[in-house]
């Protein structure tokens, strides 16, 4: 499908966990803080019923000379758990996409080009994402973020952990947490207070060639959304041709990127 949502499910899904030694140092008073902070996010997003966000992110896509061009995204996320999810996005280059999972089908619309991909899946939101990232080889920003598996996912895949600072410049307080994964460096904004939602990602992927980085704002966070019977019915837009899934996809046509530059979602 020639428009689709780029990843940054790599570092959660496609890169694996890396044990931590048994004599590795006792955490600092800081690594201690920044953990208790970051999994407090994590169990927080994870207990939550249903929720919307909207997302202003950019993504590198490395070139053969070594320059790094980045591309934009904007999206807003709908979840209702345990079985729905809609998310819809549109590139700086104006491709729009939407995402559908209603607990007995996934979708993917490209809008702009009037094609659509769907197949019949049943079970719980968590289930279906992973089978949209792993088996079908798609992308879908910030997956984690939208699954109950969230605190686990997250827990196993830390290799280390510190505080970095109290941040003011967000429009609200927030924790800037850095993280260290086997593969992938992300750094963390997440609100202070009762409501401790990430308000922006860095995600930098350190083992791919020039180090292209993903970032995400986060804002309009709603946890009493209201819903009505269209929120995640999928209608084709009109004159919408249906195509198969196909297991890889590039984000840009003529960029001069390389499949899997901004994070293989397998």
């Amino acid at each position: 499908m020639p428009a689709v949502i780029m990843a940054t499910s790599a570092a959660f899904f496609g890169l694996p966990s890396r044990a931590i030694a048994e004599n590795a140092p006792a955490e600092t008073a800081s690594q201690q803080q920044a953990r208790t902070i970051l999994m407090g996010m994590c169990d927080y997003l994870a207990s939550q019923d249903k929720f919307t966000m909207s997302i202003r992110a950019g993504y590198d896509v490395v070139q053969e000379s070594g320059q790094k061009i980045e591309f934009r995204q904007v999206a807003k996320a709908f979840i209702d758990r345990p079985k729905q999810m809609m998310v819809a996005s549109e590139t700086s280059s104006g491709l729009k996409q939407r995402i559908i999972m209603d607990g007995s089908t996934v979708t993917v619309a490209d809008d702009g080009n009037r094609l659509y991909s769907q197949i019949a899946r049943d079970g719980p939101l968590d289930d279906n994402i992973k089978y949209f990232v792993r088996d079908l080889k798609m992308r879908l920003p910030l997956a984690p973020l939208f699954m109950q598996q969230l605190p686990a996912e997250m827990k196993r895949r830390i290799v280390e952990i510190d505080y970095v600072e109290f941040d003011h410049t967000l429009g609200v307080p927030t924790h800037h947490i850095a993280v260290r994964m086997a593969s992938a460096d992300l750094q963390i904004w997440i609100a202070d207070g009762d409501h401790p939602v990430p308000m922006r990602v860095i995600l930098t992927y350190k083992e791919e060639p020039g180090a292209p980085q993903f970032w995400a704002d986060f804002s309009d966070w709603n946890f009493e959304p209201q819903y009505d019977t269209t929120t995640f019915a999928f209608v084709p837009s009109e004159g919408a041709r249906k195509i198969p899934f196909v297991s890889k996809v590039r984000v840009t046509k003529g960029t001069g990127d390389k499949s899997g530059t901004e994070g293989e979602a397998q």
